[in-house]
Order: C-alpha cells, then structure tokens, then sequence
C-alpha cells in the first residue's frame, strides 16, 4: 500500500485603516497629536488538499480523499495612540507615532501594536512623502465550536508612505 498528499493553503489578509487626530499641542518646532482610530480586519484562511492511497501495487487506482476547511472573519480593532512632529525646517519633518489597543469580546480577542519613526518631506502644508522604520503587530484570536482562528500579523522593517492630511 502506497500513500500521498498535496495540501492547499490560504491566507489572505486586508487591512483597513481609519483614524481622527487631535492636535493637543502646536508649539514652534514640535507638534503633538493624540489620535483614535479603527483598523478593520478581514481574515481569510484556508486548509485543504487531497490523500491519495493506492491499495494495490499492481492497480495504478488512487482513492482521493478530499477535505476543505476555510474560515472567513472581519474583525474591527479600535486603537488609541500618540503622535509627534519636529519640524528641522518648513519642509523637513522627524516623525514618531505608537498606537496600541487590546480587546476581548466573547470568542474575539486581539492586540494591536503599531509603532514607527522617520522622516518626511512637505511638498505643501497637506501632502508629504515619509520613510519610516515601522514595527506593526497584530494578533487576533477566535474561537469557536466549528472553526477557530488565531492569526498573527508582524511587520517591522522600512515603509514608504505618501500622505494627504484634510
């Protein structure tokens, strides 16, 4: 008897940011920025794939066994955070933001982290183009009697953002 596997994964995850920030204090080079936001989550996880097991050596016959488990969530993770501003000049800006919020609600739980700092350059007073170091991190944890769920999310690297403030 003779047996084989191929397996299928997916994992697919889209990340929504919305935020409002609160300017606390405008001072002559530093500004500071108290912010609330929303980071919507949708999760997309599959397993599956098929196990052959041929029976007989001189009967080429596979037997497929095919299973599939998926599971589809979207998850809202508010979060609270702070954020700075030094102006080197009108158009050179060092930046810094941490963000942070944890929820447990029934089945769902979840971590958010997200920390960062760079430098941007104003091409006007509402549009720039940032390089930041960032370390982003989220867990989310659901579980139930049918399906369960506990994704971990780690970004920490370089990241380029062109931003419009209105």
């Amino acid at each position: 008897m003779q047996a084989g596997a191929r397996i299928d994964s997916t994992l697919n995850i889209d990340i929504l940011r919305f935020g409002y920030n609160y300017k606390f204090y405008d001072g002559e080079d530093w500004d500071w920025k108290a912010s609330i936001g929303l980071h919507i989550m949708n999760f997309n996880v599959g397993f599956g794939g098929e196990l052959g097991v041929r029976l007989d050596q001189d009967d080429p016959t596979l037997i497929p066994v095919k299973d599939e488990e998926f599971t589809d969530l979207t998850a809202p993770l508010p979060n609270i955070g702070l954020i700075t501003d030094y102006r080197i000049t009108d158009n050179w800006h060092l930046l810094g933001h941490a963000q942070v919020f944890a929820l447990s609600i029934e089945d769902i739980s979840g971590l958010l982290l997200d920390l960062g700092a760079g430098i941007e350059y104003k091409f006007t007073e509402d549009f720039g183009l940032a390089a930041t170091y960032s370390y982003y991190e989220i867990n989310v944890d659901y579980g139930r009697e049918f399906a369960d769920l506990d994704a971990k999310f780690k970004f920490y690297g370089p990241m380029a953002t062109l931003a419009y403030t209105f």
